[in-house]
């Protein structure tokens, strides 16, 4: 049965493992068979910005959260706990957070295995406890690679208006976290330009980023880093790092030519992944397809048009014709890899989904005669309109107190979040009518008079 730990520095292809004891042990196969992606071939990866208000949004934004839940995460979880304890989130500023992260797939031994001489020899005449304190118990079969890197962008302000007006401008109609197309990118760097900002980031494998220009960080520089980063990981992978090896017996060694538990384990883990692109895609597409279908219901005048809405569902069918070619060639072949073309063009961001406004929809005034105040104003608010108390009126058969009339009516349709005006019945003489007796106008009475 396979086992998965950790890498470290001692941790390659071919070497023992006693994991009774958790540590590298002997050379007992010659690595001279090794198969995976020594050109191209990532797996799967991952890239974001998040904007952060707090400290459980950068946990989030950094999947700690998910790392606790994991054996041991991509990379482990304790350097990024202190990173994020030593990122500084508070109120006065705005903070971003860029987040990529890449997982290759492995690089493992082929059958046939060559085993080293002296091990050989020494399994085949000493104990099988001799044999493990010298060449462990299991021997490592195939490494995973990758890298990670997590910057938070802090964007300095004078004033809470100041820093609600950029994060609007940032979130544009697509929320809180965002994918890293091109309008995000170019939104962040009109936002700092001429801004005191600061910059901490966290970082394994990739050549080291470099955003710093005459003393001060650059973000068009520290964009132009990430995108590298992400090119470095998903390319040839020199500069990858090993996150976990996996462990089988000394006794399924040789192993038999063909798939192995590494390459199904892959293909599984390729398969969800895909999986929840394809689920991502087929989300933009329903939104996109109601809300080109339902126009009317829709505010316009802001945000997205419907030709971006358009744009954007064609960009989701391609993507989804991409993510279901490659996941089929997977299934067939299990030991299928994935070119960097293949996975850019799988893994590439689509836009967001937008926050459509809509357009208030019609309701109908309640009826709320005779009610008191407090219920009247609670049921007319229920109803998704505004209350307000347009006086009292003099009523002989309405307790005083009392919904005597509405305005409009009761029955009559309303947009939403118009004003209902309310009438309280009193019994107040002074609000009485005087019915039957006419006043005629001084002017007219002045007429009548002359006439006399």
């Amino acid at each position: 049965m396979e086992l998965v730990v950790p890498t470290t520095d001692t941790v390659d292809l071919g070497r023992g493992y006693n994991t009774v004891e958790g540590r590298s042990a002997g050379w007992g196969l010659l690595a001279k068979n090794v198969g995976g992606p020594a050109v191209g071939g990532a797996a799967q990866y991952s890239y974001a910005y998040s904007l952060v208000e707090s400290i459980s949004d950068l946990t989030k934004a950094l999947d700690l959260d998910a790392n606790l839940s994991m054996r041991f995460g991509l990379f482990g979880a304790d350097a990024k706990f202190k990173f994020a304890e030593s990122s500084s989130v508070h109120d006065e500023s705005l903070f971003v957070c860029l987040s990529i992260r890449v997982q290759r797939s492995a690089q493992q031994l082929k059958a046939p295995l060559e085993h080293d001489p002296v091990a050989a020899e020494i399994r085949k005449t000493r104990s099988p406890a001799e044999f493990r304190q010298s060449y462990g118990d299991a021997y490592v079969a195939a490494i995973r690679s990758g890298g990670e890197l997590s910057v938070v962008l802090e964007i300095h302000t004078t004033s809470t208006t100041t820093r609600n007006e950029i994060a609007t401008s940032l979130k544009g109609n697509y929320g809180v976290k965002v994918s890293a197309d091109v309008s995000f990118k170019k939104q962040l760097v009109e936002q700092t330009s001429g801004r005191q900002v600061t910059v901490s980031h966290y970082q394994v494998g990739g050549t080291p980023l470099k955003y710093m220009k005459d003393g001060a960080p650059d973000v068009v520089e520290l964009l132009k880093g990430a995108d590298q980063f992400l090119d470095e990981l998903t390319g040839e992978g020199k500069y990858a790092v090993g996150f976990e090896a996996t462990l089988l017996p000394w006794a399924t060694a040789p192993i038999i030519d063909g798939p192995s538990a590494v390459d199904v384990r892959q293909a599984e883990e390729l398969l969800d992944s895909l999986a929840l692109q394809q689920q991502a895609c087929l989300d933009r597409l329903a939104f996109c397809r109601y809300v080109l279908g339902h126009p009317e219901e829709y505010d316009w005048a802001s945000g997205p048009t419907q030709a971006d809405l358009a744009s954007l569902e064609q960009d989701a069918l391609e993507l989804l014709t991409t993510i279901r070619g490659l996941a089929s060639r997977v299934a067939k072949d299990v030991q299928y890899q994935l070119t960097q073309e293949e996975t850019r063009a799988a893994y590439r961001a689509l836009a967001p989904k937008a926050q459509m406004k809509r357009v208030p929809a019609p309701g109908v005034v309640p009826d709320v005669r005779r009610l008191s105040e407090g219920e009247a104003r609670a049921a007319i608010e229920a109803a998704g309109f505004d209350a307000e108390n347009g006086g009292d009126v003099w009523s002989d058969d309405v307790k005083p107190g009392q919904v005597l009339r509405t305005n409009p009516a009761p029955g009559e349709s309303l947009q939403v979040d118009s004003p209902v005006v309310f009438n309280l019945a009193s019994s107040d003489e002074a609000l009485k009518p005087m019915w039957g007796v006419y006043y005629p106008p001084v002017g007219l009475l002045n007429i009548v008079l002359e006439k006399i």
